[in-house]
């Protein structure tokens, strides 16, 4: 059977299973007219809690009742019979994508086969990506306008997402920044999409221009107080921080002051978001530090050298593999302090001038059979190799390779 076949029983299939519960829960829907018969009454439910559908008149008639409906009826009538928002929302969301399937299919034909040997296969090419893109915004857009923003009770996690995301903002500027934000992402992905992963200068331009013009758009809906709150949970920024912060493990004072340090420190000398060249990653990094300096104003000269250790992206590594491996936390600083110090004996050996490349290779060796003994100590055998796969590679490194 094609793969468009399959998604069309699939269309079908979820309609029946929706009108099926539709029919038991509000027969009543199913027999509109003065003369329509009484329908059977709702079964009751049973013990297991399953509703028993063997009484609903699920004919083809019954079921041009809804699909013949205009969907603006369909919703009003369904919610006076007392379907729950997530089912009325189910029930449209079938019948839109039945109504779209001739058009989502028209496209996917179009392309032809992707044979599994050339680079297309498992994908679409990217103008076929981008019209299917819009048949989805139009369908979610025509869901919105049926349905409302009340929140799906079917998606507990996007629920979720929202009020964490939200801070105090109204829905309603909340659901126009979801909006601004959809359509920016629409536009990058138009760019990426034209680029065959390949990104020239001028593609770079357009991402950034869209970047800053994404922003500007969202800052001038929100207050500025609303701005920084809504950054402090959804910027490229914040996401950064939660990730290299994980085992600094900061109060909510302190990543909000470190926060406000870092966004004024990428706002000057570039960030994440932004395509940056070699000479401006150079540039940051020299001034590397002058953000460690302004985060010690923030939080205080204890805490930033505590920062300082636990933002390294080595210790983040080895702090979670720790985690992992459900070991004490002492035993992150104890693997870091055997690798400084190894890495700092190993390098003396590497460049003193008084002994052979043998007499290198022999005492490098040694190092890594010391440094391995240590870590064992700390992680056991099964951390040790879980290291070395994770962050540990320095310790082969050491050893002059095999002929």
């Amino acid at each position: 059977m094609k793969a468009s076949n399959l998604i069309l029983a699939a269309s079908l299939a979820v309609n029946a299973a929706l009108l099926a519960m539709v029919a038991v829960n509000a027969p009543s829907l199913f027999h509109l007219g003065a003369n329509s018969p009484a329908g059977p009454p709702a079964p009751a439910i049973r013990s297991s809690a399953i509703p028993d559908t063997s009484g609903a008149q699920l004919g083809a008639g019954n079921l041009a009742v809804l699909k013949g409906e205009d969907l603006k009826s369909l919703v009003a009538r369904l919610r006076a019979a007392g379907l729950s928002p997530g089912v009325i929302r189910a029930i449209v969301k079938a019948q839109l994508d039945e109504q779209l399937h001739a058009r989502r299919k028209e496209l996917v034909d179009q392309v032809g086969s992707r044979p599994y040997w050339t680079a297309r296969f498992g994908s679409f090419d990217p103008k076929t990506m981008a019209a299917l893109r819009i048949l989805s915004i139009e369908e979610n857009k025509k869901i919105k306008e049926l349905v409302g923003t009340d929140d799906d009770p079917g998606n507990p996690f996007g629920n979720a997402f929202r009020a964490d995301t939200t801070m105090g903002l109204t829905r309603e500027k909340y659901d126009r920044i979801q909006a601004i934000s959809a359509d920016y992402n629409e536009m990058r992905n138009d760019v990426f999409g034209a680029t065959n992963g390949v990104m020239l200068p001028e593609d770079k331009e357009k991402m950034d221009y869209l970047q800053k013009e994404q922003k500007s758009e969202i800052a001038a809906e929100l207050s500025p107080d609303e701005l920084f709150e809504y950054q402090l949970r959804t910027s490229n920024v914040s996401y950064e921080l939660r990730s290299t912060l994980s085992a600094f493990n900061p109060t909510e004072d302190e990543f909000r002051a470190i926060f406000k340090v870092q966004q004024d420190f990428d706002s000057q000398y570039g960030s994440s978001e932004e395509q940056l060249t070699p000479d401006q990653i150079k540039e940051k990094e020299a001034h590397k530090a002058d953000l460690l300096a302004k985060i010690q104003d923030a939080i205080g000269p204890e805490r930033a050298a505590e920062y300082k250790v636990e933002s390294d992206p080595n210790y983040v590594q080895v702090s979670r593999l720790v985690d992992r491996l459900a070991l004490p936390a002492a035993a992150t600083q104890q693997v870091v302090s055997v690798q400084s110090d190894i890495t700092k004996r190993a390098d003396a050996i590497r460049k003193d001038p008084g002994l052979s490349a043998a007499d290198k290779n022999s005492q490098l060796a040694a190092l890594a059979d010391e440094a391995s003994a240590q870590i064992t100590a700390v992680m056991g055998d099964r951390g040790l190799q879980a290291y070395k796969q994770n962050g540990g590679g320095w310790i082969q490194g050491l050893k002059p390779p095999s002929n």
